[in-house]
């Protein structure tokens, strides 16, 4: 078998799956409803409001190395 004919059909048949899941990732985009980012209400929104809490310094204490 001709090494040429065999990348070009592995060429092809990478292309036709990357496509595939490029359309999938489209349609799925235009099915699935945004999620809103939550806001706490002074707007502020997403990074932007992190807060040090009490369950954060709790994480951050227990996941110490």
């Amino acid at each position: 078998m001709d090494t040429k004919s065999r990348l070009s059909r592995r060429n092809f048949l990478f292309a036709a799956g990357a496509g595939g899941a490029a359309a999938a990732a489209a349609v799925a985009s235009k099915i699935l409803p945004q999620q809103a980012v939550p806001s706490d209400g002074d707007g502020t929104k997403g990074a932007a409001s992190y807060r040090l809490s009490e369950h954060v310094r709790n994480y951050y204490r227990t996941a110490r190395i």
